[in-house]
């Protein structure tokens, strides 16, 4: 006889259920990494220390926190419109009581993993414009969603950038290079929220949502696609220059020779990817998520115990890159 197996305990059936609410898998493993690379770019030319570490892991809770806030807020504001097109969503299911406790209880989560830095002027003002861009992205009469690109730059700034400059604030960090990863971060925002807008286009026209791809043609989207990864290109290359750090060097090269075998192999390069939206996001994804931290952390790891600790999260946070990236390596070795 079989027996049948232990019911989820109610901590469990909880966690589990916030998962869901908050679309961690959409956000938790590909917007964490850009906090933990600005956090890299802060203390390269020193060793990591016990206090810098605890740093970063207040600055994670934060944006944890916080993305989650937006994106409840987001669904329960658009709840109507993803019913209409047939979208169904946990959020649908809570009564309105249930969405603002929880709600609240995300933005007290963010705020007490701020609380050592609370009385200090510009990291308030940058929490509030995070908080307001959130809740008027999709909510309120600005509705920045539908304000053309407006809403690509709202929710660039809110869901990458802001959370960044949060990381430079606090450590003081005002060299060029924070500058210059900064408006990376905006324009990969730029780029994958333009994505993600094409990806739910047959359902905003449905709806009658005029998101910024809504009110564009195919061509133009294509073009602005393009122009957009030159200049991720362009800002990329010249932080690398301008920082000047010889090893992390090696991780450009070595991504670069990975793009190169791959696009051979798989006959797809990045240029004919930009092309569809379900490949577009694809576009430097594994750069971003794979070799750039991870790059990173293997060298802060050669150097310092903290440094292997930040390795070893960034691989359990990553597993689903680092599975995509295996099965991609296995294709090459096939291949020879």
């Amino acid at each position: 006889m079989i027996a049948n197996p232990k019911p989820k305990t109610a901590i469990i059936r909880v966690l589990a259920s916030l998962h869901s609410i908050s679309r961690w898998d959409e956000w938790g493993d590909s917007k964490l990494p850009f906090i933990i690379l600005a956090w890299f770019i802060t203390v390269y030319k020193s060793l990591i220390s016990a206090t810098t570490l605890l740093i970063l892991l207040k600055l994670l809770g934060f944006t944890a926190f916080f993305l989650a806030f937006g994106y409840v807020f987001n669904d329960w504001m658009d709840r109507e419109v993803d019913q209409h097109v047939g979208k169904y969503k946990q959020i649908q299911d809570f009564q309105p009581w249930q969405v603002f406790l929880l709600l609240a209880g995300l933005c007290l989560g963010s705020i007490l993993s701020l609380s050592s830095w609370l009385s200090y002027p510009p990291v308030i003002l940058i929490v509030l414009i995070c908080y307001f861009f959130a809740i008027s992205y999709s909510g309120t009469c600005l509705r920045f969603k539908e304000r053309g690109q407006w809403g690509l730059f709202i929710a660039s700034l809110s869901q990458r950038t802001l959370p960044c400059l949060l990381v430079f604030v606090i450590m003081a960090f005002s060299e060029a290079s924070a500058a210059i990863y900064l408006v990376l971060t905006l324009v990969i925002g730029l780029r994958w929220m333009i994505t993600h807008q094409l990806d739910d286009l047959e359902r905003d026209k449905q709806s009658q949502v005029r998101t910024y791809a809504a009110q564009k043609n195919r061509s133009f989207i294509k073009v602005y696609l393009v122009w957009m990864f030159i200049l991720e290109l362009i800002l990329l290359i010249l932080l690398g220059l301008i920082m000047s750090y010889f090893p992390i060097m090696w991780v450009y090269l070595a991504y670069l020779i990975f793009t190169i075998a791959l696009s051979i192999v798989s006959k797809c390069t990045p240029w004919q990817m930009l092309q569809t939206p379900s490949s577009a996001y694809l576009v430097l994804a594994d750069f971003y998520f794979l070799f750039w931290p991870l790059g990173w952390a293997i060298i802060f790891s050669l150097r310092s115990i903290y440094g292997l600790v930040v390795l070893i999260f960034l691989a359990i946070l990553q597993l689903r890159f680092i599975r995509r990236l295996l099965s991609d390596v296995k294709m090459l070795f096939s291949s020879l």
